[in-house]
């Protein structure tokens, strides 16, 4: 009876070795294939995994309006030439800074408020200025100290559109050498001065501003 009961429970261990093996290859043949794929490992793009910024990291472009500012250069106060470093007295009060006229086209008409002929071409002067809007004119009233004259004749013939310069002292007229009422001097945006004398002749204004400025 002994040899039996030793060969049944050998004949045992062989049946649960086997089942356990055969256990083993079920699931590791599950492994392989219960999703039909070998299992792999994503890989990171070479922009990622070398340290190179991605499209999120990299800035934005520079926009040509932003490019255009950056290149463009600081603009900077035209000089003030020699003859526009003053300020004088108005005729009609308070005080006028000629170094803000620097860099711009400028008609100086110095007249005188006793001269006819300063009458007789306020007119003319003043549609010169309303026909030239880009140019800048400034009246200078002089060859006498009486400011109430002055006063008088700019309201007599209405010459409010511009400054006028009440230089009863003469030294504006000196500082532009002007050595008598009724002259023009033209002050370009170069600062270059042309003095046009009109007392005792005919000065053609708007051709003369086209001519010196352009």
């Amino acid at each position: 009876m002994k040899p039996r009961r030793a060969l049944v429970r050998l004949a045992l261990a062989f049946a649960l070795l086997a089942l356990a093996g055969c256990g083993s290859a079920a699931s590791e043949q599950r492994t392989d294939t219960g999703t039909g794929q070998t299992p792999s490992t994503k890989q990171m793009p070479d922009s990622k995994q070398k340290g190179h910024p991605g499209p999120a990291d990299d800035p934005a472009p520079r926009t040509s309006q932003e490019s255009k500012q950056s290149e463009k250069p600081e603009q900077t106060d035209p000089a003030v030439p020699d003859q526009l470093d003053f300020t004088a007295a108005q005729v009609s009060g308070g005080q006028f800074d000629a170094r803000g006229l620097a860099g711009q086209d400028v008609v100086f008409w110095f007249w005188a408020p006793w001269c006819t002929v300063c009458a007789g071409s306020a007119a003319d002067v003043d549609a010169a200025v309303k026909a030239h809007p880009d140019v800048e004119f400034v009246g200078v009233a002089g060859s006498s100290s009486d400011l109430n004259s002055m006063q008088s004749f700019v309201d007599q013939h209405g010459l409010t559109a511009f400054p006028q310069l009440a230089d009863t002292d003469g030294s504006l007229y000196t500082r532009f050498g002007v050595t008598q009422q009724h002259t023009f001097v033209l002050v370009g945006a170069d600062g270059q001065a042309t003095t046009v004398p009109a007392y005792g002749g005919s000065v053609d204004l708007d051709a003369t501003i086209a001519q010196q400025f352009g």
